[in-house]
């Protein structure tokens, strides 16, 4: 029986932290895969890559997302997605009908997955296998020090902005 003031509080306090964790969990989307914690690795393409998130569509196929900091979606951004893609695609047996783009503004952008997005992807790709097999090659180093020092060639890179 609750016959004291004190008694009441705790139990208001109770639910209320009850019903707060109830909330907290319902909010938690059980269809997220990984949250920037999963390598993908297909060896049958010989690609690497780490989206910063995956989630399941209502079909169970896994669907890319991409942080940006920008404002606005640049080509470069939809070809990241489309790798990501053409990735999980390898890895599940399931091709994603789009990714997602979340923008500096929490906009989100949907990017479909298309024949010319694959292969404009795959030139990329290509691209850059051709860049790792001919490393004497001058390639066109980024304009941003950031960039420039997580890059891998970074140490023997003859236009390294910043050295570590």
């Amino acid at each position: 029986m609750i016959n004291s003031p004190d008694s009441l509080i705790l139990i208001c306090v109770s639910l209320i932290f009850f019903f707060f964790v109830l909330f907290i969990k319902s909010g938690r989307r059980s269809d997220v895969i990984s949250n920037d914690d999963m390598t993908l690795r297909s060896q049958h393409l010989m690609l690497v890559g780490r989206p910063d998130r995956i989630i399941k569509d209502t079909n169970g196929i896994w669907i890319p997302i991409e942080k940006k900091s920008a404002l606005k979606v640049q080509e470069s951004h939809r070809v990241q997605v489309g790798f990501y893609m053409i990735l999980i695609e390898d890895i599940t047996g399931q091709r994603p009908p789009h990714g997602l783009i979340s923008l500096g503004d929490n906009t989100q952008v949907t990017i479909k997955n298309t024949a010319q997005l694959r292969k404009r992807s795959w030139e990329h790709i290509n691209a850059v296998r051709a860049i790792k097999n001919a490393p004497h090659q001058n390639v066109k180093a980024t304009a941003f020090a950031a960039k420039c020092r997580s890059c891998g060639y970074n140490e023997t890179c003859t236009q390294a902005i910043l050295r570590p």
